[in-house]
């Protein structure tokens, strides 16, 4: 008896040395998951540099009306002062400037808050704090300009084609000039 109490004793003493091992090695208990809130938002906004990487995709954007502008006027034919594309310029540049990039992401925070739940913002945020989260901040300006710069041309192109399209149907539905239809010749009997 007193044999099987001391390996009785002896199995106890092992079992509560793996429970304490495992409780000490357990995973803690992930918060419970709910809506985003405006800070983790926030948060979200800071890790990703919105505020820095909208600034510089406004810049972009003034960079390439420029380039539309100059298009324009060219393609017009219009007799302007000399100073009109720079004064054009300063316009857009000012209106960029004015653009409201606080109350832009204030009106973004619902809509993070309505796709995203606290746990999935947090590890987003998450993945911008690691080595390749980091790389793809630091890339994107570049990526954004270039990728502006090359959808530039097929924009560009598709919206010729789609003017022309609308021209066509304007000039064939056109009540003004539209010839009247001729009655079809009457079948003999």
């Amino acid at each position: 008896m007193a044999r099987y109490l001391l390996t009785l004793g002896i199995c106890l003493a092992l079992c509560a040395g793996g429970w304490a091992q495992r409780t000490r090695h357990a995973k803690p208990k992930p918060e419970p998951d709910g809506p985003a809130s405006k800070e983790d938002v926030e948060k979200y906004f800071a890790a990703m540099e919105i505020r820095e990487n909208m600034a510089m995709m406004l810049d972009a954007m003034a960079k390439q009306s420029h380039q539309m502008a100059h298009d324009e006027i060219e393609k017009s034919g219009a007799k302007l002062p000399p100073d009109f594309e720079e004064r054009m310029d300063k316009l857009m540049d000012n209106m960029m400037k004015q653009f409201p990039v606080e109350n832009l992401t204030d009106a973004i925070v619902p809509v993070i808050q309505k796709h995203l739940t606290r746990n999935e913002l947090r590890a987003v945020t998450a993945f911008y704090a690691t080595p390749a989260g980091q790389k793809l901040l630091k890339e994107q300006p570049a990526i954004t300009q270039e990728s502006m710069q090359v959808s530039y041309g097929v924009m560009q192109s598709r919206m010729e084609t789609m003017r022309e399209e609308v021209q066509t149907e304007i000039g064939m539905s056109r009540l003004d000039t539209r010839p009247v239809a001729e009655a079809p010749p009457a079948k003999p009997h």
